[in-house]
C-alpha cells in the first residue's frame, strides 16, 4: 500500500483539500497516516507518518511510504510479486517551492521497482529464500557447512550490491525525468508570453521551477537489512543497542542518519555534506563554482540533491540517464556536478533489539539534538504510549513548541523490542498543556 504527503500547492485530492482548509486554520494542525508491515517470523513493525505546516506560509515537505514493494519488469512486461517483509519510507524537504519534492514523492517508488537491478533483486531474493541452504548449514562435515555459510553470504552481498545500484539509478533517472518535466513546462510559458497580453497570465503561471530542489531520506526495510538513504537537510535516526551494524544510507547535503540500539547510545549513521566539507567544495569548484559564506555561490546550502539544474550541466543530466554518456563532448559525470545526485550508500543489519528509527525533516532537527529526539521518543512509549502515530504528533508538537520556524514532517517505525510502559501517554500530555493554558 502507498502513502504520499506532498505540499499543498501540487496536490488536489480531496485528502490535500482538508490539509490545505485545517492548516489554514492552525499552524499546528497535522495529517498522520499509520500502518503495520507483516513480517515473515511475526515481528510486525508498526509505523507513522505526521506532517505540520508549522511557522511557514506554504507547505513545502513531501513523504512517501510504500509497503507492498514489487518488481517491474519494463522487457518481459511481468510485474513480480509483493516482496516479503519490505517496505520503503522517504521524507523530502523541497526548497524554492514544493514542485521537487512532490514530483520526487511521486514518482520514486514506480522509478525504482522498474530498474533491472530492483528486478534482478528481486528475482534472487525468492531464489535466496527458497533455498533451504541459505537459511541453516546443511549437516555434515565442518567444512561442508563452512562452504554453505559463505555461500549464503556471497548470496547477500550479491543482492544488496543489487539494491544499492538500484537506488543509484534511480536518483539519476528521477532527476533527469524532473529535468525534462521543468523544461517541457519553460516551453509552455513561452509559448504563454508570446500568445497573450502579460495582464492575460497569471503570476503562477510564469513562475519557473528550474531552481527548485529538494533533499530526502529514503529508508528500506528487507527482512534481514536497513537501508538509509539520506538526502541533505533531512535526517534519520534508528535506535538500537549496540554499533556494529550493516544499513543502506544514501547521504546527500548535510542530512545524517542516526542509530540508537537498547544501551541508549545515539550513533550517527551519515556524515554531513556540506558545501564547505573538504571534498564537497574539491567537486564544486572542480565544477566551475564558488563556496560563498558556506553556500554555493551564495544561493544554495546544499551540495547533493535532486533537482537544482542551475547548479547542473542539463545536458549532462539527460545523457546519464538515457545511458548515452559519449553522445557529448563535453559530458559531466554524474558524480562530478557541481551539485550531484549521487548517493553515499551503505548497509545496516536489522538486530533483534533494534527500537526504532526516525526519518525527520529539518524542521525536526533545527531544535532537537540526534540524543534529546531519541530521548524523547523513548519517554513517551515508557509513559505509556502504545499509538505510533500519537507519538510522532508528539515530536513534531515539541518541535513547535520549542520554535521550529520550518516546516515539520517525521516517519516513526517502531520494532518489537520497543517496550510499552504504563501511564497516559501523549493524551496524559496534552491533558496537561491544556491546563497549564
Amino acid at each position: 500500500m502507498f502513502w504520499r504527503l506532498a505540499p499543498r500547492r501540487q496536490m488536489k485530492s480531496i485528502l490535500t483539500w482538508f490539509m490545505e482548509s485545517s492548516l489554514k486554520d492552525s499552524p499546528t494542525a497535522k495529517i498522520t497516516h499509520r500502518g503495520t508491515i507483516n513480517q515473515q517470523n511475526g515481528d510486525d513493525v508498526s509505523f507513522a507518518v505526521s506532517s505540520m505546516l508549522g511557522r511557514r506560509n506554504t507547505q513545502e515537505n513531501a513523504s512517501a511510504i510504500e509497503t507492498e514493494l514489487r518488481a517491474t519488469d519494463t522487457v518481459g512486461g511481468i510485474i513480480h510479486d509483493v516482496l516479503p517483509g519490505h517496505a520503503l519510507f522517504a521524507v523530502f524537504d523541497g526548497h524554492g517551492t514544493g514542485f521537487a519534492s512532490t514530483y520526487v514523492s511521486t514518482h520514486l517508488v514506480s522509478t525504482l521497482c522498474k530498474q533491472h537491478d530492483f528486478v534482478m533483486y528481486s528475482k534472487k531474493f525468492f531464489a535466496y529464500v527458497n533455498n533451504p541452504q541459505s537459511k541453516s548449514k546443511k549437516k555434515g562435515n565442518v567444512e561442508k557447512s563452512r562452504a554453505v555459510e559463505r555461500g549464503a553470504q556471497d548470496d547477500t552481498v550479491e543482492l544488496r550490491t543489487h539494491l544499492e545500484d538500484a537506488i543509484k539509478r534511480t536518483m539519476i533517472e528521477l532527476d533527469a525525468s524532473m529535468l525534462r518535466k521543468i523544461t517541457a513546462s519553460r516551453r509552455d510559458q513561452h509559448e504563454k508570453k508570446r500568445s497573450h497580453t502579460s495582464c492575460d497570465i497569471k503570476h503562477e503561471d510564469l513562475y519557473d521551477e528550474f531552481d527548485t530542489g529538494t533533499t530526502a531520506v529514503i529508508v528500506i526495510l528487507t527482512p534481514q537489512y536497513i537501508i538509509c538513504a539520506n538526502l541533505a537537510d533531512a535526517l534519520c535516526k534508528r535506535r538500537i543497542n549496540r554499533s556494529s551494524i550493516s544499513v543502506l544510507r544514501r547521504l546527500q547535503g548535510d542530512s545524517r542518519a542516526i542509530l540508537q540500539r537498547g544501551d541508549m547510545t545515539v550513533t550517527s549513521l551519515s556524515n554531513d555534506h556540506k558545501p564547505n566539507n573538504k571534498d564537497e567544495a574539491m567537486r564544486i569548484h572542480n565544477a566551475g563554482g564558488m563556496i560563498i559564506g558556506g553556500t554555493i555561490g551564495g544561493r544554495l546550502a546544499v551540495s547533493r540533491g535532486l533537482g537544482d539544474f542551475a547548479f547542473k550541466h542539463t545536458a549532462s543530466v539527460l545523457c546519464a540517464a538515457d545511458g548515452k554518456n559519449s553522445k557529448i563532448d563535453d559530458y559531466v559525470h554524474t558524480e562530478n556536478q557541481m551539485v550531484t545526485s549521487v548517493p553515499e550508500i551503505s548497509t545496516l543489519e536489522r538486530q533483534a533489539d533494534d527500537k526504532f528509527i526516525v526519518i525527520a525533516c529539518d524542521g525536526i532537527w533545527d531544535v532537537f539534538s540526534n540524543e534529546n529526539c531519541a530521548k524523547l521518543i523513548s519517554t513517551i512509549f515508557v509513559e505509556g504510549e502504545c499509538s505510533v502515530s500519537l507519538a510522532c504528533e508528539e515530536v513534531l508538537d515539541q518541535c513547535y513548541a520549542k520554535g521550529s520556524l520550518d516546516n515539520m514532517t517525521a516517519i516513526l517505525i517502531k520494532f518489537r523490542s520497543q517496550d510499552i510502559g504504563s501511564g497516559g501517554g501523549v493524551m496524559k500530555r496534552r491533558r496537561q498543556r491544556l491546563r497549564k493554558g
